[in-house]
This record gives structure tokens, sequence and C-alpha cells, in this order.
């Protein structure tokens, strides 16, 4: 998705399975309000720059990760 920027954290100490990311032409609480609108779970980073967040897990199926997908792919 090219309207998107994954934002990784190298330091393994805070590292785990969210994941945090920009969508062009919306700031994070935007994106956030975007996905909890499509009935998602989504936050924002509490860092000095912003990022929308999601956090799949083994408990998600792959339609509910499709479905995360298609919502973000429809925000370009």
């Amino acid at each position: 998705m090219n309207h998107t920027t994954c934002e990784l954290n190298r330091n393994e100490e805070l590292s785990a399975g969210i994941v945090c990311f920009d969508v062009r032409g919306y700031a994070a609480s935007g994106a956030v309000s975007a996905l909890i609108d499509n009935g998602l779970v989504a936050s924002v980073t509490p860092y000095a720059v912003p990022h929308a967040r999601l956090t799949p897990s083994i408990v998600n199926t792959t339609a509910e990760i499709d479905y995360v997908l298609e919502t973000i792919r429809g925000m370009d």
C-alpha cells in the first residue's frame, strides 16, 4: 500500500506484535478514528511523533486481518 508507511521499532526490548504506521493524508488520530468507525480496535502511540497502531494476535482470523487491510486500502 503506497499510501502507508510502517514505523518499525528496532529496539528489541521494546519490539512486540504492535504495528505502528502512518496513512498519507491522515493525522494519526484521524487514521485511528477511521479504523474505529469501521469497527476496528486501534490507538495512537503516546510518542512525540504519534502514529496509528494495531496489535494483531494469534486469536485474529485471516478474515479479520484481511478486513483490516481492506479498510486501510480504502483510506487511500
